[in-house]
């Protein structure tokens, strides 16, 4: 619970100070939390809090995510809890039928795959591993241009990583449409996706 209350909280004054959307500070519980006014970013037809929670690759990276979306409905119960996962992902199905989670989308995304304790040279040779990852490179360079097309349609204040290399994408493409983001890794040590997006963290 100390994850989710935290997390909470960094959402909520992410949003307040996203510079496209002008907000309100109200007090819940004893939590600052920001009612959003209609602004450029959000027009006066869509003016509730729109937050998009990403993470997957694991079920340890989206039932924490269900878990905010939760607590976000308590704290705040206009806002709207858009989930995006990686197309095709083993767990994502996790969100589709969610009571907190009010829409769901899927891109491509792909990992780079590191195995601990093999020799440099093994790594060299080991052709499908290289294959792979090259394949990969590109799958995120599609992921990257949906989820530029995809928060240009969503236009969120805030953009919550959990971790998971879904999360890469929609980073780079929130950083440059200059999207507020909050990453969380529940490790000692964060996650290469985090490590990579927390460059852009507010």
């Amino acid at each position: 619970w100390c994850l989710i209350f935290h997390a909470t909280h960094h959402l909520v004054l992410s949003a307040r100070s996203a510079p496209a959307c002008q907000t309100n500070v109200i007090k819940v519980g004893g939590i600052l939390a920001t009612k959003h006014a209609a602004s450029d970013n959000i027009s006066a037809s869509q003016d509730q809090q729109v937050i998009v929670l990403t993470g997957g690759g694991t079920g340890g990276h989206i039932t924490p995510i269900l878990a905010l979306a939760h607590e976000l409905k308590i704290l705040q119960p206009g806002c709207r809890t858009v989930y995006i996962g990686e197309r095709g992902g083993k767990f994502t199905q996790l969100t589709d039928d969610h009571q907190a989670i009010d829409e769901t989308h899927s891109i491509y995304s792909g990992k780079y795959r590191r195995y601990y304790g093999e020799s440099p040279l093994k790594r060299l040779f080991d052709i499908k591993t290289l294959l792979l990852n090259t394949r990969d490179v590109f799958l995120v360079g599609i992921g990257f241009i949906q989820a530029w097309l995809l928060l240009g349609k969503i236009k969120p204040c805030v953009v919550f990583l959990k971790g998971g290399f879904v999360g890469v994408p929609i980073g780079m493409a929130a950083a440059l449409r200059k999207i507020p983001i909050v990453t969380h890794d529940s490790d000692v040590l964060p996650g290469l996706a985090n490590r990579i997006v927390s460059r852009w963290a507010r």
